[in-house]
């Protein structure tokens, strides 16, 4: 049986340029993630409890463009202009973002999707800084989604006392999007 079309929230590390922060435009622009529909989650970053510094999802486009960030969980709408090669910024500094958009939720389903969309094709990378680390990937559009993924993590260990564990977001595009996961190895 198929499923339908999700995606995997992963964490990945970016190696930065000119603003230790936010990659330059034309390095988005060339990692073929383009798309004009995005549905993107932010994954945990560290334990409960560590404060939060810095949550940014990062826009841009070879176009003019506006785009439009839609969020499932309270639907909040917000829209701006994406100049050509620049990057437009939405923010928990500015009050785009909160961290309650954050998911600390485990193994249930949340309504905590945020949907990015714009007339032209446009490139998103989110990040997520804590105290002691910080978390970022590029997001897939919609249109580049497969029905089969495989996630890779490190095991569990303990650090200061407590054990952190590794896990993944799933996605989906569309309501009523059946899921089915395998477990290999430990965990």
């Amino acid at each position: 049986m198929r499923y339908p079309v999700i995606a995997l929230a992963l964490a990945a590390s970016v190696v930065l340029a000119r603003n230790p922060k936010v990659p330059p435009a034309d390095w988005i622009l060339n990692n073929s993630a383009q798309g004009r529909e995005f549905w993107i989650a932010i994954p945990p970053n560290e334990v409960d409890g560590y404060p939060g510094q810095l949550l940014e999802l990062y826009v841009t486009s070879s176009y003019n463009t506006e785009v439009t960030l839609f969020s499932a969980m309270d639907g909040r709408v917000i829209r701006k202009p994406v100049r050509a090669m620049d990057i437009t910024t939405f923010s928990l500094l500015n009050g785009d973002l909160f961290w309650t958009d954050e998911i600390r939720e485990s193994e249930t389903v949340t309504q905590k999707g945020i949907r990015l969309s714009a007339p032209q094709p446009i490139s998103v990378y989110v990040l997520n800084g804590k105290q002691y680390t910080s978390d970022g990937y590029l997001a897939l559009p919609v249109n580049v989604w497969g029905t089969e993924y495989m996630h890779l993590s490190y095991y569990d260990y303990e650090d200061f006392g407590q054990k952190r564990g590794n896990g993944f977001v799933v996605v989906a595009s569309e309501d009523q999007t059946l899921v089915q996961i395998q477990l290999y190895g430990k965990g």
